[in-house]
């Protein structure tokens, strides 16, 4: 894992705790892990993050 991968997942991280907190949503750090992925875009400093839920809403306010 280089330096950027590190920085990026200490920042998700944070982000999905913080919009966690936000949006009156109690979801453990465990249940979180298991609800994101990321995937890097074709060799490019772009990444795309993909949040699934049984509830749609759920997985639409962790995103926002």
């Amino acid at each position: 894992m280089n330096a950027m991968t590190e920085m990026v997942n200490y920042r998700h991280e944070k982000v999905l705790f913080v919009n966690n907190e936000k949006a009156g949503l109690n979801y453990t750090f465990e249940q979180l892990q298991g609800m994101v992925t990321a995937e890097a875009v074709n060799e490019t400093d772009v990444f795309v993050v993909k949040i699934t839920s049984t509830s749609p809403s759920d997985a639409y306010r962790l995103g926002e």
